[in-house]
C-alpha cells in the first residue's frame, strides 16, 4: 500500500486572489485538496495533513481487517485459522 500526503506530496499556497483568507493545500497538479484559515502556519498544515493520513492509513486497516474477517465467514474458518502469510498491522 502506498502511504499518502507526504510533505512531498502536496503544496501550500497562500494570497491566491480567488481565495483571499484561505491557505490552499494543494497536490502537484494544482488541484486544491483542502482550504484552511489563512491563520494557520505551514507547520499547522502539516500536522492537519499528517492527522489525515494517520485517520486514512487507520481506515485502510480497519477496511482490510473487516475483509478478512467477511472472507473467514463466509469460508466458515474461525480467528484460530488465520495463516502466518496474512498481513498483520501494529
Amino acid at each position: 500500500m502506498k502511504n499518502i500526503l507526504y510533505v512531498d506530496d502536496y503544496k501550500i499556497a497562500r494570497n491566491i486572489e480567488s481565495y483571499k483568507g484561505k491557505v490552499l493545500v494543494m497536490n502537484h497538479a494544482n488541484k486544491i485538496l483542502y482550504t484552511l484559515p489563512d491563520s494557520f502556519t505551514d507547520e499547522q498544515v502539516n500536522d492537519v495533513m499528517q492527522v489525515y493520513k494517520d485517520a486514512y492509513e487507520k481506515g485502510v486497516r480497519d477496511g482490510e481487517e473487516k475483509i478478512q474477517k467477511e472472507i473467514r465467514a463466509i469460508l466458515n474458518l474461525s480467528d484460530s485459522h488465520r495463516h502466518h502469510h496474512e498481513v498483520y498491522y501494529k
